[in-house]
């Protein structure tokens, strides 16, 4: 169990709170706690030789993510129940209770003590299926962690978007209002029409609106990452603003195989067809009988003859002493039903058949969500290149120039509402496609259930 919770440390290098995820949350007894403890430092020492850059900052992911696992109720919960299912096995592998029964006789009693045993092999078929439930509950925890960083990540991201949303909407406002008194100064000078004014007006009572709808939208983003964090939903919360994201390396026929080796539900179907053949095991054996092996010791009262005067008189007979026996039994059961075994059988058969189709469908889930999420990194790559490097400088410069122009009467207010209007929406595309680019990542580790940092290959294109 040691060795394969190891494993995590490979796929989860960038999530730097897992580290804390058996350290944080209540120390579990005995083997569950050394296993819990040897992935604690595994991760610990992974995630700080990897992950350098992710320091706690106030505002922070990494901070944030410390917190969440220090606090949220389903990694806890998914904890509590993997650590359950660690004490399935010894559970599993005893035999059943001994019985003791005790008769009591007229002369005498009887003490019998018996021992149910199953079919051979048995026992270490119901082990090996309460270790495969432990592993099932392990991934299921793993998953539960995983998907946790995942939603952690990606509301992050939508909060900095949104942030930087209302940065630019409030930029904007201040630009409007600046138009405003630009117009209503030339239209009581008769230099600028009706029209620039109302235009102008109009403007700033939706650049408002626009501002007001996405302080809410922040709001409701806030309530979410706090529902995460097990905090009340009106918590402020202050984040980092958002920064340049760099394009990964992709190959996608690299994402194919570390998903089939990584990605928890791959490996809970792997674990299911496992049961399903254990299964199949335990309903053989079905058809062999059980053995009961017991022990007797009789106890009666003897007595010593008596002559017919006294028998005749009703006397009761002398005792002489106890006379102790001892009986040994076994006994078996006789698996008669042949067609409920049977039925058993064929039972287990249909369940590791649909197993297997199952791990195949796990499979072909993935691809189908990798190539999706591939082509996603690759389009929102594109995008901020685009606005990076061509768009937003150009808006900036055309933003620049739009007053100068108007002072020099060539131009209208109309005009440099146009210009501004452009501006924001390609400052507001290009932070759209940077938390899309985030996110899309975020999905993309998730799915694969590895960083795809640690996945060689050709530059997103």
């Amino acid at each position: 169990m040691t060795s394969k919770l190891g494993n995590l440390t490979h796929r989860l290098l960038r999530m730097p709170v897992l580290l804390l995820c058996s350290v944080l949350l209540a120390s579990p007894p005995s083997m569950a706690m050394d296993a819990a403890a040897a992935t604690g430092q595994r991760l610990t020492a992974a995630v700080s030789e990897s992950t350098p850059d992710m320091e706690p900052a106030p505002g922070g992911l990494a901070a944030l993510l410390r917190e969440a696992f220090a606090q949220n109720p389903g990694a806890a919960a998914a904890r509590a129940s993997w650590l359950a299912a660690l004490q399935e096995h010894p559970q599993a592998t005893a035999l059943p209770d001994p019985m003791l029964e005790f008769m009591r006789e007229e002369n005498g009693y009887e003490l019998m003590l018996s021992q149910m045993f199953p079919a051979r092999g048995m026992l270490r078929i119901k082990g090996s299926m309460a270790d495969a439930r432990a592993e099932m509950a392990r991934l299921n925890y793993e998953m539960t962690v995983r998907d946790l960083v995942t939603d952690m990540r990606t509301r992050y991201a939508e909060l900095q978007y949104l942030d930087r949303a209302i940065e630019l909407t409030t930029q904007n406002l201040v630009l409007v209002e600046r138009l405003v008194s630009i117009s209503q100064r030339d239209y009581g000078a008769g230099k600028a029409p009706l029209n620039d004014l109302m235009r102008a007006q109009a403007q700033h009572a939706q650049v408002g609106y626009d501002l007001l709808l996405l302080q809410e939208v922040r709001d409701t983003e806030t309530a979410r990452m706090n529902a995460l964090l097990n905090r009340a939903p009106e918590t402020p919360l202050t984040i980092l603003s958002q920064q340049p994201v760099a394009a990964p390396a992709l190959d996608i026929e690299a994402l194919y195989e570390i998903a089939q080796a990584a990605r928890q539900e791959i490996l809970m179907a792997v674990v299911g067809e496992t049961m399903g053949e254990l299964d199949m095991g335990m309903a053989k054996k079905m058809s062999r009988p059980e053995f009961v092996l017991g022990v007797t010791r009789q106890s009666m009262e003897s007595s010593a003859a008596m002559s017919g005067a006294d028998a005749e008189m009703g006397a009761a007979p002398a005792s002489t002493g106890n006379d102790v026996s001892w009986k040994f039994t076994v006994g078996m059961t006789i698996p008669l039903w042949a067609a409920r075994n049977r039925a058993a059988v064929r039972g287990a058969e249909h369940k590791l058949e649909a197993a297997r189709h199952a791990r195949q469908q796990s499979v072909n889930q993935a691809h189908e969500q990798i190539k999706s999420l591939h082509f996603k990194i690759r389009t929102s790559a594109r995008l901020v290149e685009l606005y990076e490097q061509t768009l937003v400088p150009q808006a900036r410069q055309a933003l620049e120039q739009s007053e100068v122009i108007y002072n020099a009467g060539t131009s209208s207010i109309s005009e440099i509402i146009e210009v501004q209007a452009v501006w924001l929406n390609f400052e507001l595309a290009l932070a759209r496609a940077r938390a899309d680019l985030t996110q899309n990542i975020a999905m993309l580790e998730m799915t694969v259930g590895a960083p795809i940092d640690s996945i060689s290959g050709g530059g997103a294109q």
